[in-house]
C-alpha cells in the first residue's frame, strides 16, 4: 500500500545548529519537536533539517510549524513546510 502524507503540527521544543550546511547553503539544525496530529497528545521526536535563513526567527521554543508526516505514524520521516511557515509568519506560538 502506498504511503500517504498527512498534515500535522510540529511544536519546537529545542534546536541546535549542527555546524553544517546543506548543498543549497541552508544551515542544518538538530530539532526536537512535539508532533501533534488532529489535536491528539503530542509525541516528541528528534530530526535533522536544513533551515532556510528566512525561517530562523521561527526556531523559538513553543512555535508551531506546519509539517507533513507519513500516515504510518513514522514521525521521524517528518517534512517541515518551511515555505508555508515563512509565508504565513507561523501565526501561533
Amino acid at each position: 500500500m502506498a504511503q500517504v502524507d498527512e498534515r500535522c503540527d510540529a511544536e519546537v521544543v529545542r534546536t541546535q545548529s549542527l555546524g553544517m550546511r546543506a548543498l543549497n547553503g541552508d544551515e542544518i539544525y538538530a530539532l526536537v519537536l512535539r508532533v501533534v496530529v488532529d489535536g491528539q497528545i503530542g509525541r516528541e521526536v528528534e530530526i535533522g533539517s536544513p533551515v532556510p535563513l528566512a525561517a530562523m526567527p521561527l526556531l523559538r521554543p513553543g512555535t508551531t510549524l506546519p509539517a507533513l508526516r507519513h500516515s504510518d505514524g513514522n514521525d521521524t520521516a517528518l517534512l517541515l513546510d518551511w515555505e508555508t511557515a515563512i509565508a504565513n509568519g507561523v501565526g501561533h506560538v
